[in-house]
């Protein structure tokens, strides 16, 4: 159930955002071969990964603990034509541990 894109294999779904009769919007988490933990926005499709979409993809805990973490702040919401869309609200380097 594996998808992979930029070097990171996204695999496990964590959320469902909306369903589409045999087809969801999910959140998926997935790993690079550092070890950095990533999350993005995805469609599943009959139980399979059928699309990570790339400009979801966000960094959520890095393999070295002393380095900054990247968050990017996303908001849902219904587009002009009744489509959920979800999008990047806001960003900011905040280091890890810090609350």
């Amino acid at each position: 159930m594996g998808y992979k894109i930029n070097n990171i294999e996204f695999s496990e779904i964590v959320d469902v955002y909306d369903i589409h009769g045999h087809d969801r919007e999910v959140e998926v988490l997935g790993y690079d071969e550092a070890g950095n933990e990533y999350s993005a926005c995805a469609m599943e499709s009959v139980g399979e990964l059928a699309e990570v979409f790339e400009d979801t993809i966000e960094l959520i805990s890095k393999a070295d603990p002393n380095t900054p973490i990247y968050y990017t702040y996303v908001m849902k919401k219904k587009d002009r034509f009744g489509i959920n869309v979800v999008k990047p609200v806001r960003t900011e380097w905040l280091p890890i541990g810090d609350k």
